[in-house]
């Protein structure tokens, strides 16, 4: 699957939404990880990319909120150590939804 954690690379760096949306609809997997332990939603976070992260977050990857890299970081930790302000904003409250629907 390493070919596919190339393809989520590629659609976060390029900004390029339309390929996160094909990869989705395509139903690749959104577990991977690369060589770092990233997921698509680290990626997403990295590289600053709320419209992806949201697309993602809508499509399964819930459960990867928690998910830490090799690096021992969240999605969330990783946006917010960034100042990428959306993308953390857009993981709490994922996070908060899922934990309140939980309980």
């Amino acid at each position: 699957m390493k070919q596919w954690m190339m393809g989520w690379g590629v659609a976060t760096k390029l900004t390029c939404l339309l390929i996160v949306q094909v990869l989705v609809r395509y139903r690749v997997s959104i577990n991977e990880k690369n060589v770092r332990g990233n997921t698509a939603l680290h990626l997403c976070a990295t590289h600053n990319k709320p419209e992806s992260l949201k697309l993602l977050l809508r499509s399964r990857a819930t459960d990867l909120i928690n998910c830490e890299n090799s690096s021992g970081l969240t999605a969330l930790e990783i946006a917010q150590n960034s100042g990428h302000q959306l993308c953390a904003e857009l993981v709490c409250f994922t996070y908060t939804l899922l934990s309140t629907a939980i309980h």
